[in-house]
């Protein structure tokens, strides 16, 4: 169910007493970067925040080299990738090649994250972030190529594209320096299959809202060993759609085929940092941009609001709804547009 209008509150919301948010930063040191994984053998790693070495990192929210205007201290944040390594297969993902390249699982990230957060302990993390970064084969060049730090990629309209999904940490300057290093966890939970695939049909799944309030009751029997960092939504791959199905959230390398169905399936991952239980419940709103033009016909593309509206209806209900609740994560969603028949009504759910 979505959430269109400010004054509707989701049907469960996080219970935790949130903390204040941390002041403004100090001004932070460049950190030391991880040396495995995510870039050429033989190259100097990137630096984090992706800006060059020997320069200062962007401040935050645009403003470079200097506090924006009005404003006279500028909390700082910058961040770090780590992409999976290849372990096995020649990289070639080609209508010739006959096996997929392998890479490392997302649980070998997020410990070799706990590494460089013990290797810069004045650093905090503030939040961290599934990340999907297209995976691209040169024949006869640079071989394989991903690239976290590129905004642009191209999609084939017609054969193979592949992915690989990766851990940004976004980090600042420690509030308390006596505090001792975090360590990061994150737990997968899965939508409940309620109808399994049959050979004219697809599996049924349990619905968002439904998996949400099985995770709550599963965090007031078996609290989080830690504090909820943040909360994310992301889309896993199904395979064996008619068969048996597999799914599998820490698998860090897929394809899609342009020319077969593909069948995803929102998952809930959620990232803690390892302490005493705070005794955690999470929650969602969902806010979907307002249809402006109803399409006449099957011809007729419908037109939606612009983004801006649905960011300005989230904030004015986080405002009201979230007293004494803690906002752990923004997110925005590629949800799929349904159109029915002729009429060309489009469903979104």
């Amino acid at each position: 169910m979505s959430y269109n209008q400010a004054s509707a509150p989701p049907p469960s919301y996080n219970q935790a007493t949130g903390q204040p948010p941390p002041a403004q930063g100090m001004p932070m040191p460049t950190p030391q970067m991880p040396q495995a994984g995510g870039y050429p053998a033989g190259a100097p790693p990137p630096q984090a925040g992706g800006y060059p070495a020997g320069a200062p990192p962007p401040m935050a929210g645009g403003y470079p080299g200097a506090a924006p205007p009005q404003q006279q201290s500028v909390f700082r944040l910058s961040y770090v990738d780590f992409m999976p390594s290849q372990i096995a297969g020649t990289g070639s993902t080609g209508l010739l090649s006959f096996s997929y390249p392998q890479f490392e699982r997302f649980d070998v990230l997020v410990t070799r994250a706990n590494q460089w957060i013990q290797q810069n302990p004045t650093m905090e993390v503030k939040t961290c972030e599934s990340l999907e970064v297209k995976y691209e084969y040169h024949l006869g060049g640079s071989g394989a190529v991903v690239n976290p730090d590129q905004s642009l990629f191209y999609d084939h309209g017609k054969g193979r594209n592949c992915y690989v999904r990766g851990l940004r940490v976004w980090f600042g300057q420690k509030m308390n320096p006596s505090a001792p290093p975090q360590q990061i966890r994150y737990i997968n939970y899965v939508p409940g299959c309620i109808q399994a695939p049959s050979l004219f049909g697809y599996p049924q799944f349990e619905s968002f809202g439904e998996t949400v309030n099985r995770i709550n009751m599963m965090m007031r029997q078996n609290p989080l060993p830690g504090k909820i960092l943040t909360v994310e939504t992301q889309d896993v791959k199904v395979r064996g759609a008619w068969s048996t199905t597999t799914i599998d959230p820490d698998k860090s390398f897929w394809s899609e085929d342009a020319n077969y169905r593909k069948l995803f399936l929102f998952i809930i991952r959620v990232f803690y940092v390892e302490g005493p239980p705070a005794y955690e419940e999470i929650g969602s709103g969902d806010f979907v941009p307002g249809c402006v033009h109803m399409p006449s016909g099957i011809f007729d593309w419908p037109q939606f609001e612009p983004y801006s509206q649905v960011a300005a209806r989230a904030c004015a209900w986080a405002n009201g709804s979230l007293q004494g609740c803690r906002l752990a994560n923004a997110q925005t969603l590629h949800i799929k547009i349904s159109r029915k028949g002729w009429s060309g009504m489009c469903l979104i759910n």
